[in-house]
């Protein structure tokens, strides 16, 4: 008895499925519902000229990430000065602009105060970022910092680099002076030694001759006091 009402109650229930289901057809085939017919742009086979030339504001275009993608790329194959030109024409406000324009002048070769002005401009405005946009301006972000840091230890390479080349070239003229006092010093010293050279030379050359006047004198006067000695002698003898 018990078997018959449970299967009574499972009959019931199939088929009030079967009459009251609305994707399943007479034959009991089920019917997936209808697919909203959806038209996505591709961004990235687009013309980099009339992307980048785009000022939508639709919400569809700047927050969708493709759209992003694709403009990163074009502005990476555009020269430094059509990059400059095309930065200047997203003058209105909204962080879609200010990030277009952020985008664009970090193709430009900026300077160090360019890259760090649109930097702190596009700081201001990171919060207005969709957060379907979040991912790809995080990984943008964190080059441009890279970017920023590289250029700011190139330029204080440069900035050593010039200062130690003054140094090398003060210690070069300094070098080169004293090498000529050296020289000098040098000469000098030769030309002292050649001096003394000559005038040791005049000395163990010339022959010493000493003065005899004295003596002969001494012995004529000595001959003359023995001879008057010897007449005054005479002249006391008788």
């Amino acid at each position: 008895m018990l078997y018959r009402v449970l299967s009574g109650g499972v009959l019931l229930v199939l088929a009030g499925c079967q009459s009251g289901g609305e994707n399943t057809s007479s034959s009991g085939t089920f019917k997936a519902p209808p697919v909203p017919q959806t038209e996505l742009t591709d961004y990235l086979a687009m013309r980099c000229s009339d992307l980048l030339q785009m000022r939508t504001r639709e919400t569809n275009i700047i927050e969708n990430p493709l759209y992003w993608a694709a403009f990163i790329s074009c502005a990476r194959q555009t020269e430094p000065n059509t990059a400059r030109v095309i930065a200047s024409r997203w003058a209105e406000s909204g962080w879609y602009n200010t990030l277009r324009t952020a985008i664009v002048l970090s193709r430009s070769l900026p300077e160090n105060t360019v890259r760090q002005n649109y930097l702190n401009q596009v700081s201001l405005v990171h919060e207005q970022i969709p957060a379907s946009v979040t991912p790809l301006f995080n990984m943008w972000w964190d080059n441009e910092q890279l970017a920023l840091k590289l250029a700011e230890q190139q330029s204080q390479y440069a900035l050593l680099k010039s200062n130690t080349d003054q140094e090398l070239e003060t210690l070069r003229q300094q070098q080169q002076l004293l090498h000529q006092q050296l020289e000098t010093t040098t000469r000098k010293l030769e030309n002292l030694t050649d001096i003394e050279r000559q005038l040791s030379t005049r000395k163990a050359g010339g022959a010493y001759t000493p003065d005899t006047g004295a003596g002969h004198s001494g012995t004529t006067q000595s001959s003359g006091s023995a001879s008057g000695q010897a007449g005054s002698g005479g002249e006391e003898t008788p």
